[in-house]
């Protein structure tokens, strides 16, 4: 090695040491901001204020943007990486303020969870632990490592509980619903189903026998840990006084309350879930009939390609019994199907009789409907 190599890599040695102590500074930043965070997480437990400030997360991310064009790096690092930071110290605030001590309200009320050993009934049993409430689970067969009383029918004193969350697969919801109204619980019901048609006829059954039921929709899946950034839906139908105290349940947390009423509830669904499902569906469908190989079809991938595989790899991986109820239950997929075809059947003609105009109309149709968007 001549002097002239050797001075490089020394000089890059020393170029690598400075980027890993700028990693330890950085790191050493991020802790005295969580730790500030925390501090601020106290004043709003004491203070009962709600964690989560949106007019706040834009006023910093803006700035940023504004501090990372005069420190010559992209905004959208500057962006990105402070939504990271804010998300991390809204949960540990979030941790905070559900840290509540038992002798609370709260921690004297029980819950009920039916389906507690399935994946969104453990998230649920947590969540409500966490929150200082005592969790009971009912389920056909107790789940390994449980942590709270189990039984494995609805017992009377299991329906004791001031809630009960029906967190059982959708074509079981409505049964286990009538067999609670039959026997009267003094709670509120809270069914967590991703639709509500098929409820519509439990629901009103309820409301003449003078149970109280109140609907929601978690817009999240089992695996998440932190609600900030995370909506969960509320329906508007029954006693309002009912709405507002499970509405007060999650007002404690990061999550973005949304109400609706019910009737809105399944046709927003209908694309929300259906369409954004099925178009993921069938673009597997196509790439697993295909004579390509995933490897080969993924090494020569662009980026339009590459961010489509990562949001179907996550679709074809979840509950296929939960992807077809939600299909199959709601009574707008037809509507959907045939907005479907009509579009593709648009594109089709329009390539086959070689009709650009009809085309570019369709694409710069849907261009208009995105500007609709003002968050960005």
């Amino acid at each position: 090695m001549n002097k002239n190599d050797s001075n490089q890599e020394l000089n890059l040695d020393r170029l690598r040491r400075e980027i890993r102590d700028t990693d330890t500074e950085i790191l050493r930043l991020a802790a005295r901001r969580m730790n500030l965070c925390r501090e601020v997480g106290a004043f709003k437990k004491k203070n009962h204020l709600p964690v989560k400030d949106f007019k706040v997360e834009k006023v910093i991310i803006e700035k940023g943007r504004q501090q990372a064009k005069k420190h010559g790096i992209f905004p959208e690092l500057a962006e990105s990486l402070l939504k990271t930071l804010i998300n991390f110290s809204v949960e540990a605030q979030d941790q905070l303020i559900r840290s509540r001590e038992k002798d609370t309200e709260a921690a004297a009320q029980k819950i009920l969870v039916i389906g507690g050993g399935g994946l969104m009934g453990t998230w649920f049993c947590q969540f409500f632990d966490s929150l200082g409430y005592l969790v009971t689970i009912v389920d056909r067969q107790k789940p390994q490592n449980c942590g709270y009383p189990f039984h494995s029918a609805l017992t009377e004193k299991a329906l004791e509980a001031d809630f009960i969350v029906v967190a059982t697969p959708l074509s079981q919801t409505a049964e286990i619903m009538n067999e609670l109204i039959s026997k009267k619980p003094k709670g509120i019901v809270i069914d967590i189903c991703s639709l509500k048609t098929p409820l519509l006829e439990v629901l009103e059954r309820a409301k003449k026998e003078g149970v109280r039921t109140v609907s929601i929709h978690p817009m999240f899946g089992p695996e998440v840990e932190m609600l900030s950034g995370r909506n969960i839906i509320l329906c508007e139908d029954n006693n309002e006084d009912d709405l507002r105290i499970v509405e007060s349940i999650f007002r404690e947390t990061s999550a973005k309350i949304i109400i609706l009423p019910l009737a809105s509830h399944d046709p927003l669904m209908s694309y929300i879930l259906g369409s954004a499902h099925l178009v993921n569906l069938l673009f597997a469908s196509v790439m697993a009939k295909s004579k390509m190989s995933f490897s080969t079809l993924k090494e020569v991938a662009g980026t339009t390609f590459q961010n489509q595989i990562a949001v179907t790899r996550n679709v074809v991986n979840e509950n296929q019994d939960l992807y077809y109820e939600i299909q199959h239950h709601n009574s707008y997929t037809k509507a959907l199907f045939d907005s479907m075809e009509s579009a593709m059947k648009t594109y089709k003609d329009a390539l086959a009789s070689s009709d650009r105009n009809t085309f570019k109309a369709e694409m710069a149709a849907a261009k208009q409907y995105f500007r609709q968007d003002t968050t960005e």
